[in-house]
């Protein structure tokens, strides 16, 4: 497993646990936990570009962002079960933001390949 493969399971791991003990009938946590989400993806992309910046080999390269991607794809799955159970919270601009973290890696790994 890889390094950002390793820490993505790592925080996802996180968001379920506090997806698990959510109040039903609060919006405060729920766009706290979605915020979280969206922060984690951000700090991994960064750590991702860190990792990736000396490396010459551009298969490997475009797997690490292939890996992210992966990763992106389930914190949005996630967070739209989160959505489901609070639709009242208003979470869309989460999951937009988040979607455009996953396309900004999709993009490197085609870049890559």
């Amino acid at each position: 497993m890889s390094h950002i493969q390793e820490l993505g399971e790592s925080f996802l791991t996180d968001f379920d646990q506090g997806f698990a003990s959510l109040p039903k009938d609060l919006c405060a946590p729920f766009r706290k936990l979605a915020s979280d989400l969206e922060i984690n993806l951000i700090s991994l992309f960064r750590t991702n570009v860190i990792l990736v910046r000396d490396c010459e080999n551009l298969d490997d390269i475009s797997k690490s962002w292939g890996a992210l991607v992966t990763i992106c794809d389930a914190a949005s799955k996630r967070l739209q079960d989160l959505v489901n159970e609070h639709p009242y919270c208003n979470a869309e601009d989460y999951q937009d933001r988040i979607l455009d973290i996953r396309n900004k890696c999709n993009r490197l790994k085609e870049m890559h390949s």
